[in-house]
């Protein structure tokens, strides 16, 4: 049975913060992450990731109310939005750590 509209909106409300302040607070072009960040950003993705398997399974359940299948439309953008950005950051800090270590051998 898929998760309650209600509950899920709820949830992805506060839980969209963190990684919003997370995007805001890294240099997306030089993330330089330290451990406890790139577990964060791990994090984070799982979240997002979970909040999207959520409404995906909640927008059928609400397919007869306009309004609350278009909260699910939004949500589902913008959760791939915040995933995009959280890849990003995470793939772009890795590009610059291998990096790094060619350059030191």
């Amino acid at each position: 049975m898929p998760p309650s509209f209600e509950r899920t909106h709820a949830n992805f409300l506060r839980q969209r913060y963190n990684a919003k302040d997370f995007i805001q607070k890294v240099n997306p072009e030089d993330p330089q992450l330290d451990p406890d960040e790139l577990d964060e950003v791990d994090d984070l993705i799982e979240m997002v990731t979970k909040f999207l398997r959520d409404f995906q399974a909640v927008q059928s359940s609400v397919a007869g109310n306009p309004a609350k299948r278009q909260i699910c439309i939004d949500s589902i953008d913008e959760l791939e939005s915040l995933k995009d950005q959280l890849e990003y950051i995470k793939d772009k800090d890795e590009q610059l750590h291998r990096e790094a270590v060619r350059r030191a051998r």
